[in-house]
């Protein structure tokens, strides 16, 4: 017993305990709204006027400054077509004097924030008075006319003591038709009373206080021809106002194109084309970078780290440079050279490169070169992305500025004004659609998604160019998600796109405009007629390197196939992306014969060969490597840091919504 009574006294202790411990919050009776009271007016232009009488015991919990009202402004009917709700003429009061509020939109709802900031409610009933006005909200049937209401929404956070809802018509009007829905989404209970009838007006009184997620929803049917129906013209000129800023989205983006051809037409088509015939010797002073840029009419074939890379070895085939891979990292090994002529001769984009990687103020203020003692060796893979990047800016710069006009024209002039008009276009396509349509979330979805399309494709053209495998693999998996996303949102209006058929042209056409913006600056550049030279030679060059060193027919005019020729070509195989082919018919053609005496061991490269001579899986090896190392380096830090006639349901019609404090 003594045992007994311990335990019990222990127990009570500790329930005091918890009990005192107990958050005052908890304590506190629930917030809840003592009386919500719903008066709809029909009026004889089609338009309804709504006051909701809202009374909110305030007890400083989630009701701290005010309450919020949420009104659902777009929803779907049964045939899946999107309706929205324009309201207007709207006016609150709380306890009987104007209060202040804030609009916004929120998932398809209105969402009216009442109560200031700065000012906290005493405790205690607070009465709030809601007005408004819909437009067009009567639907007309072959029976009847109708307005079908959900006048207390199921997104209310708060219970609901008192419900009533009431519906007046115009003066001449005749009731014939009602029902009232009660409970959750979807429900079709009945509890609500008539509490009275006549032939205008009717009003419904909930038998039972409503609980968090339950609604009031009215339908009410009268005579036909009391009110008149709109007229064709005003349903097509009302499309027309809510359609027009696709309609001129469309027209300027029509417009935009027709003048991105035209002017490509004048000057962006490139000159006639030469017949390509193997060379065997690339065009006279030009370099590897040079080609490359040349090649891609101002953009690097493949990529500026691939020109880089060309550069890095015609460097160390010249004997300025030895790669070694024979350790884990590779590294650049600066060799002596001793006259003092030798880095003022190499080509463009390689004096840059030498001076940029191993000499200090390798240029004066004349450009001239200055050997100045700098390092002697470097892992790319070590250096720092501010390091890196500055390098490879001063490598990309120096080639721009050598064939700035005088290979091609970048004719950014002629792109300019249709950019201009696209951009303007896109930006009051927003403006207006919030204007004449704040609620239509899917259409500023679909604006989002459309320049986020537009530049996943962009990138992945880029990627393309530079990896094909990568970039094809890429490009079907974002092709497939797209597909996914884009029937997602057409079959699902209020699904997380909340977009629909006709929001589906927006986004295809935002997608073609920023596409069209870097395509535009891309295809309006034109090489001139020495560059045409130029490329027309570099094609012959590539025609050689790949298909026409393993022809027989053409033995007789080919240069003899030395180690020599392949390291004289090495650099611009690389840099025009043709280095695997270039490798492995020399590797067939020349390597595989040597005997094991004279095996090709390059002395510009050292690495652990796996068949005892370079062959094109060394190749591999060492562009993956620099590829990688380079990769690696320019690569910045992260950041830290008819419902009337019982056809409907609780929660169905127009309106609803719910709310809460804040």
């Amino acid at each position: 017993m003594p045992v007994l009574s311990c335990l019990l006294r222990f127990i009570t202790i500790i329930g005091l305990a918890f009990l005192w411990m107990m958050p005052a919050s908890l304590a506190k009776a629930q917030e809840d709204i003592l009386d919500y009271q719903v008066d709809i007016f029909v009026n004889l232009d089609r338009s309804i006027d709504v006051v909701e009488t809202i009374t909110v015991d305030v007890k400083g919990q989630q009701i701290k400054r005010g309450i919020f009202r949420d009104l659902v402004v777009q929803y779907t009917y049964d045939d899946g077509t999107i309706a929205n709700l324009d309201v207007s003429n709207i006016e609150i009061h709380r306890n009987d004097q104007p209060e202040p509020f804030d609009t916004s939109y929120v998932n398809h709802s209105l969402r009216m924030k009442i109560g200031q900031k700065d000012h906290f409610l005493p405790h205690g009933p607070h009465t709030y008075r809601i007005a408004y006005r819909v437009d067009d909200f009567v639907d007309f049937f072959d029976d009847v006319d109708e307005v079908f209401w959900n006048a207390i929404g199921t997104n209310w956070q708060f219970p609901i003591r008192k419900a009533n809802v009431s519906l007046t018509l115009p003066e001449g009007g005749n009731i014939l038709q009602s029902v009232i829905y009660t409970g959750r989404d979807g429900s079709t209970d009945q509890e609500g009373t008539i509490t009275k009838q006549t032939k205008t007006y009717i009003n419904y009184k909930a038998n039972r206080p409503l609980a968090v997620g339950e609604g009031m929803t009215i339908a009410v049917g009268w005579e036909k021809g009391f009110l008149a129906p709109p007229t064709e013209q005003e349903l097509q000129l009302k499309a027309l106002i809510k359609q027009s800023p696709l309609y001129a989205l469309i027209l300027l983006a029509l417009c935009s194109f027709a003048y991105f051809y035209r002017a490509w037409r004048k000057v962006g088509q490139d000159p006639k084309a030469g017949a390509v015939i193997p060379r065997f010797h690339p065009p006279k002073d030009i370099s590897p970078a040079l080609a490359s840029y040349i090649q891609g009419v101002g953009s690097f074939i493949g990529s500026n780290q691939k020109a880089f890379m060309a550069s890095l070895i015609s460097l160390s085939i010249k004997g300025f440079l030895l790669l070694d891979k024979s350790q884990s990292k590779l590294s650049v090994k600066r060799l002596e050279k001793t006259h003092s002529g030798e880095l003022e001769t190499l080509p463009v984009g390689e004096k840059r490169l030498m001076g940029s990687l191993f000499y200090d103020n390798l240029y004066s203020d004349a450009e001239s070169p200055k050997k100045k003692k700098g390092r002697n060796k470097l892992v790319f893979s070590d250096l720092k992305y501010s390091e890196m990047s500055a390098v490879m800016s001063a490598f990309t710069s120096e080639i721009e500025k050598k064939t700035k006009e005088t290979y091609f024209n970048r004719n950014y002039d002629a792109a300019i004004p249709a950019i201009v008009v696209l951009i303007l276009a896109s930006i009051g396509f927003v403006a207006a659609t919030i204007f004449v349509n704040p609620h239509n979330v899917g259409a500023i979805m679909a604006c989002i998604l459309g320049v986020i399309s537009g530049a996943i494709i962009y990138g992945c053209r880029i990627l393309w160019r530079s990896n094909r495998t990568a970039g094809l693999v890429v490009s079907l998996a974002v092709l497939a998600f797209a597909v996914f996303l884009i029937f997602l949102g057409a079959t699902e209006p209020y699904g997380f796109l909340g977009i629909d058929s006709q929001d589906l042209i927006v986004l295809i056409l935002f997608t073609l405009m920023t596409l069209l913006i870097p395509l535009g600056f891309e295809v309006m550049k034109a090489p001139t007629k020495e560059g045409q030279r130029i490329i027309d030679e570099l094609n012959g060059l590539k025609l050689f390197m790949t298909v026409a060193i393993a022809d027989k027919a053409a033995s007789i005019d080919r240069p003899d196939l030395t180690p020599a020729l392949y390291e004289d070509l090495l650099p611009y195989a690389i840099a025009l992306g043709v280095e695997k082919q270039w490798t492995q018919n020399f590797e067939s053609l020349v390597f595989s014969q040597l005997s094991p005496a004279e095996h090709y061991d390059p002395d510009w490269y050292e690495g652990d060969y796996r068949d005892g001579q370079f062959s094109s899986a060394d190749m591999d090896s060492m562009n993956a490597a620099l590829s990688s190392d380079l990769g690696d380096s320019l690569s910045a830090p992260a950041s830290s840091g008819s419902a009337s006639s019982g056809g409907g349901s609780s929660g169905g019609g127009g309106g609803g919504g719910g709310g809460g404090g804040w």
